[in-house]
């Protein structure tokens, strides 16, 4: 059940509506047994973020944070970020250099979906 928290400087109105939609689908792709309807995406706007690759905040940016039980080896971050990143560029206009992402592997006992923790679930 991965859950992904998107974070971006970009006004509302400049992402989107279908963004979410479509990270969803990518996420799908890329991440190994994850089916759409197990897949969040939370989006958060107008987020006030320093990088020091930008000082001057003149460009667009963007984090994310991608929390799944397993799908988080090195192999698999690598196709990861390729995807995401490219399609950050497609869909945001952001480069590649201002869009980091962090994984996180998350414990089966610590997520909890259907009123039952993943474990529950077989996760």
């Amino acid at each position: 059940m991965p859950f992904m928290q998107f974070y971006t400087t970009l006004p509302a109105h400049r992402v989107p509506q279908d963004f979410q939609r479509k990270t969803v689908e990518v996420l799908s792709r890329v991440l190994a047994n994850k089916p759409l309807e197990r897949i969040t995406v939370h989006l958060l706007t107008d987020q006030n973020i320093y990088t020091g690759s930008d000082p001057d905040r003149k460009v667009g940016n963007a984090y994310a944070v991608l929390r799944s039980i397993g799908c988080v080896s090195a192999d698999e971050n690598r196709r990861t970020i390729d995807a995401m990143a490219r399609h950050v560029h497609q869909e945001l206009g952001i480069d590649q250099t201002q869009f980091r992402l962090f994984f996180i592997d998350l414990d089966p006992n610590l997520a909890a979906f259907n009123g039952k923790i993943a474990t529950d679930h077989g996760l």
